[in-house]
């Protein structure tokens, strides 16, 4: 799979507590470049893994730690959409009721606890 998707799309890795254990890219598809996200979405779904296979790989590492057995880590990867996203991808997300979704995550940041001031550390600005 190539990275990024296009020249023109905007791609960052996202900075986190967790950059450790996680790494989180944020895509943004310019208008007219749908086909290219289509690519990207197609390449990356053979490999992401869905939550019934994500719960039963945490009760396994929880239960390897609990009997102090070493245990190979096992590479998880999910997918996230945005509402503009998914719209770019399928009209059929114009259905989706939820207010919540449609606004977005910095939509409701603040509603989610995130600081509110742009200074602090884990503002969404």
């Amino acid at each position: 799979m190539a990275w990024p998707p296009n020249s023109e799309a905007t791609c960052r890795r996202l900075e986190s507590p967790l950059t450790k254990i996680q790494t989180l890219i944020g895509v943004q598809c310019p208008k007219g470049k749908e086909s290219n996200l289509w690519k990207f979405v197609g390449g990356i779904c053979p490999h992401v893994r869905d939550a019934s296979f994500t719960l039963q790989d945490r009760r396994a590492h929880r239960e390897a730690r609990k009997e102090n057995v070493a245990r190979e880590p096992v590479e998880l990867i999910g997918l996230a959409l945005s509402f503009g996203g998914l719209l770019k991808l399928t009209p059929g997300a114009a259905a989706i009721e939820s207010k919540a979704f449609r606004i977005g995550m910095l939509g409701r940041s603040e509603l989610l606890g995130d600081p509110t001031d742009p200074s602090d550390e884990g503002h969404p600005s």
